[in-house]
């Protein structure tokens, strides 16, 4: 006897989930399948020799013995868009989101087969090519595009982003990305706390300093906060620097990138001119 196929289905937000989720159901249904949701609480009851269809959006709850896995995704891009403009999250829980469902299919990756669910069309054991309806219309934005790192899953090795100033959390004053310098040691900025998959990242720094007739001491450490990879400058000319810190991880992290003043000044000024993170390893 043939064993029954146990299929698995993890959808990330883009403009055509709702529509590939119906049509998988519909397809599973009509050839006699049984159709089960994908989620922690919930543990399918599975008939034996009948055909099942597990649908969810949480990749990291595929089981590791799965032989047949699927994770339907478009770009990072398009699927914050989905979650700002069809859901009405705010930039910033939408991008930690798709960061988070993204690190979960970067890492789910080894054990399903990736597929672009902009497609029209794509072809599933035991059903056969599925045809999906219309998509949701959306407005592309460039909203997305610090978690361009996820064009691909797993991401490849160089894969590369630039996190814009406005992600951080600014200490050192009203306009993101510059800093008065004087005062005494202090945290200048931090984060944006977003979930990278298991890799080595890499972070680069570019900035501008600028003081007369004085030196200054800065800081910059790159990991979960708590396990970091930190450098210090100790700089006595005004000019254009960069910093580059890398850090490996095994599972998905929530990262953090800090810079700090670590030297009392009496006058200087520091502005971030780009914030790049790659996959080096």
């Amino acid at each position: 006897m043939t064993a029954a196929i146990r299929m698995y289905v993890v959808h990330l937000p883009s403009p055509t989930q709702s529509a590939w989720q119906i049509a998988l159901v519909e397809n599973a249904a009509r050839a006699g399948w049984d159709v089960f949701s994908l989620t922690a609480e919930d543990v399918p009851a599975f008939r034996d020799g009948v055909h099942a269809l597990i649908q969810g959006v949480d990749a990291g709850l595929i089981p590791a013995d799965a032989s047949t896995a699927f994770i339907l995704a478009g770009s990072p891009q398009g699927a914050v868009d989905t979650l700002i403009q069809l859901h009405h999250l705010d930039r910033k829980t939408a991008l930690n989101s798709v960061a988070w469902w993204f690190a979960q299919a970067a890492e789910a990756a080894t054990r399903a087969i990736p597929l672009n669910a902009e497609s029209g069309a794509l072809t599933f054991p035991g059903l056969g090519e599925v045809r999906r309806g219309e998509a949701a219309a959306l407005s592309p934005t460039a909203v997305g595009e610090p978690l361009a790192i996820y064009a691909s899953l797993p991401p490849p090795i160089g894969a590369t982003a630039t996190w814009p100033i406005e992600l951080f959390h600014w200490e050192g004053g009203h306009e993101p990305g510059f800093t008065d310098l004087t005062g005494k040691r202090r945290l200048i900025q931090h984060g944006p706390y977003l979930l990278l998959s298991s890799g080595t990242w890499t972070a680069e720094i570019v900035f501008e300093l600028s003081m007369d007739r004085a030196f200054t001491q800065l800081r910059f450490d790159w990991g979960d906060g708590t396990d970091i990879v930190e450098t210090s400058q100790r700089l006595s000319a005004a000019g254009v620097y960069s910093v580059t810190l890398a850090k490996a991880w095994d599972k998905p992290t929530t990262t953090e990138l800090r810079i700090w003043l670590d030297r009392s000044m009496f006058d200087g000024s520091l502005r971030i001119r780009s914030i790049k993170v790659s996959r080096t390893a």
